[in-house]
Parts: structure tokens; C-alpha cells; sequence
């Protein structure tokens, strides 16, 4: 209803809600999603300098099992933390990192009202970016968990091993060699297709062209016997 909100804003959700709680948005309320017969979902309000969020359906048990799914799951993360807002806004001293990959430049975002130096930014290269607002990065070279200023960051591997997996078309080229596709626990077929694949067929030619001289013959003596008869009568 509004993809212009920072709880909706580049999000395209996919899916079915099967059942919702029955509000009627506040007059200065804004509805930011609703299903197909305008019944609102998701619902936020200020209440003086604090903030309202109405998420009106399940927690997924029942009827909003889409909403967790991981394309839509999003919307639900963005509203609890609009609601929250920035729990720095009011430290002298913060320090805002998100978790990274080795050999991946991270950045660091520091809210201090005092210059970082080089004891306190760690050997960090802060760049000012505002009042009291510095901007700083890293590379880590072991994957784990890392302490920044204090801030705890997660290293994990490289993140072309993310995607390692099984090729899906890993089947269908199998297949073309006449191979097939296992799982572990398929051990007695594995057995099975082994031992199909090594059974081999040998073709030889054999000649039966003896018949064909044997009857040659045949007939080449029953024809002196005919003829040698015929003259012995003409005899």
C-alpha cells in the first residue's frame, strides 16, 4: 500500500495469508500492507516521540506461515526495527559494524564525540564523515567472531563458498552417460548399479558357410549317384 516506507521500501512480497486480525487503521495511522480485500496487516503510527507498529495476523503457526519464507521474511525484521528506531541516538559513544567475509573489506561506523586514535581505533583508518560521525574498514583474515571497539562482528568463509552445492543439472548430465544419481543411505543400490555396469557383453562372429559347402557336396554326390544309376540301366 505504500512501498515507500522504510519498512516496505524495495520489497516485493509473495504469498497467501489465510487469515487476519480485524483493525481499522488510526486516522494518522499509515497502512503499509494489506491483502486483497483491503484488510490492513501491517500498520504503523507515532505516539509522541515513540513509535507504533501493528502486525495484524499470526506469528506463522496458522495463517501467516508466508510471511517467514525467506523472500517476504524481510518485512517482519524492518518492522521490529523501525519500531525500536536507533538505540544509539543518545550514546556519546557507539560503534555500528555488520558481519562480513574473509578477505572482505568491512566497514566500521563510529558515533564518538571524540576523534578515534590510534589506541582506540584499533590501527582502524576513520575518516570523518559528520559530527561526531566516522566512517572506518577492515579486511579479517581468520573467519569467527571479532571484537571491534567493543562491537562484536561474525567472520565467516569467503562467500563464493556460499553457494557450493549439487549442480541441478547434475541429473540430466548423469543421465546422459547412462550414470544415475545416490544418496548415502541408498548403499544397496549403489551395490546393485555397480554390478549391472560390469557385466559385459561380447559379440563374436561365427560362419556357418560349411553348410553351404557341405550341402554343395551333397548334391554334387547324389548327382553323380543319379547319373552313374541312369547309365547303369541304359546298360
Amino acid at each position: 500500500m505504500n512501498p515507500n516506507h522504510f519498512i516496505t521500501s524495495g520489497i516485493t512480497l509473495d504469498g497467501a495469508v489465510t487469515g487476519y486480525n480485524q483493525v481499522v487503521p488510526k486516522s494518522s495511522a499509515s497502512m503499509l500492507v494489506a491483502i486483497s480485500n483491503n484488510n490492513p496487516i501491517v500498520s504503523v503510527w507515532r505516539l509522541g516521540l515513540g513509535r507504533v507498529a501493528s502486525v495484524s495476523t499470526d506469528d506463522g503457526a496458522s495463517w501467516a506461515g508466508t510471511l517467514l519464507r525467506k523472500e517476504n521474511s524481510l518485512m517482519l525484521s524492518r518492522t521490529i526495527n523501525w519500531a525500536i528506531g536507533d538505540l544509539s541516538r543518545n550514546k556519546a559513544f557507539d560503534v555500528s559494524v555488520k558481519d562480513g567475509n574473509l578477505e572482505e573489506s568491512i566497514e566500521v561506523r563510529l558515533k564518538s564525540s571524540v576523534a578515534p586514535t590510534a589506541t582506540t581505533a584499533s590501527a582502524l583508518d576513520f575518516s570523518k564523515v559528520g559530527e561526531n560521525a566516522y566512517i572506518g574498514s577492515f579486511t579479517p583474515k581468520v573467519k569467527g567472531f571479532h571484537d571491534v571497539l567493543g562491537a562484536v562482528v561474525a567472520v565467516n568463509t569467503p562467500i563464493e563458498y556460499r553457494e557450493i552445492g549439487i549442480n541441478p543439472e547434475l541429473d540430466s548430465l548423469v543421465a546422459l552417460s547412462n550414470g544415475e544419481t545416490f544418496t548415502e543411505q541408498e548403499a544397496a543400490k549403489i551395490i546393485e548399479k555397480v554390478k549391472r555396469d560390469s557385466r559385459r557383453i561380447e559379440v563374436t562372429a561365427e560362419s556357418f558357410s560349411w553348410a553351404f559347402v557341405l550341402a554343395a557336396l551333397i548334391i554334387f554326390l547324389l548327382e553323380l549317384l543319379a547319373r552313374r544309376l541312369v547309365e547303369n540301366k541304359s546298360i
